[in-house]
């Protein structure tokens, strides 16, 4: 059996059904918005307000892009930085062989920078382990030991220095 239409739905505005229906209200909406921007009293002003905040949600949203571009510019430059820092100590420990006596000398010549009487201090080098003797002043050792890290070949430390409270240097060279 077929089912029968009502004869009231067959005419009129619901002929094409509810989708017909939604066309109509959108088109009163449609209207009654161009009624209301395009008044001859007050239109103006409302067109000005819409145009005004449509351009502040555009530099909102500039301003919103631009900070994220440049908090995800940050982070790559950070990461980047942290891998190229890790591939140079990775270079320096596993850098190529350097003879001991060029070992001696890169060492003594920081030495030279960071303390008092560098003549005091004796550096031996076997195989990048460093080993330094000699009498040293307290405040001078740290400086001292964290400039010896950074040459270029040293893979060990050994320290056997003699810390000191005096701040005459020579006197300790002299005893």
């Amino acid at each position: 059996m077929k089912r029968q239409q009502s004869p009231a739905r067959d005419t009129g505005y619901f002929a094409g059904g509810s989708r017909s229906f939604i066309w109509m209200i959108a088109g009163l909406c449609l209207g009654a918005l161009a009624l209301y921007m395009f008044d001859p009293i007050s239109g103006r002003r409302r067109r000005s307000l819409v145009k005004d905040k449509g351009r502040s949600l555009g530099k909102e949203a500039m301003e919103s892009v631009e900070g994220q571009y440049e908090d995800i510019k940050n982070r790559a430059q950070g990461a980047f930085e942290e891998a190229k820092e890790s591939v140079s100590e990775v270079v320096q420990n596993a850098g190529p062989h350097v003879k001991d006596e060029t070992l001696v000398k890169r060492v003594r010549s920081k030495i030279g920078r960071h303390v008092t009487d560098p003549n005091s201090i004796e550096v031996e080098a076997h195989d990048g382990n460093v080993v330094l003797n000699g009498k040293i002043l307290q405040k001078e050792i740290d400086p001292l030991i964290e400039s010896v890290r950074k040459v270029t070949g040293v893979s060990n430390i050994e320290n056997h220095l003699e810390v000191s409270e005096s701040n005459s240097a020579s006197s300790m060279h002299l005893q």
